[in-house]
């Protein structure tokens, strides 16, 4: 038996959109092509030691982060953000990076099959 963690709920997005689907789905899909391009844009960032940018886009991921309640990532969506911006920790962004790596990718294909 195969006990999958689901990464997100809809709790905050079915909120936000009002019961509107067509929002509700708009949302998704903008979710389904934007994360994997954040998450791509924060690794580049970080390769390249730049940790300002790295925080630029860790800061727009984490509103998606937000509203599609991934709670796994909250803490660390915002550390990511704040260790950039103020480049301290940097230690300890390795793990943050790995975690988000690992959860984005299995959220973003949850999310996506609800459509």
């Amino acid at each position: 038996m195969s006990t999958q963690t689901n990464y997100y709920n809809f709790e905050k997005l079915d909120t936000y959109v009002g019961g509107n689907k067509e929002v509700k789905i708009k949302l998704i899909e903008i979710f389904h092509r934007t994360a994997p391009e954040l998450l791509k844009s924060i690794n580049d960032s970080y390769q390249k030691n730049d940790l300002k940018n790295m925080s630029f886009f860790a800061h727009k991921l984490k509103s998606s982060i937000d509203i599609f309640n991934i709670d796994d990532l909250k803490t660390d969506i915002r550390n990511l953000e704040k260790f950039g911006k103020e480049e301290i920790n940097l230690d300890k962004i390795p793990a943050l990076l790995e975690k988000l790596n690992k959860i984005i990718p299995k959220a973003v294909e949850q999310i996506s099959s609800e459509i």
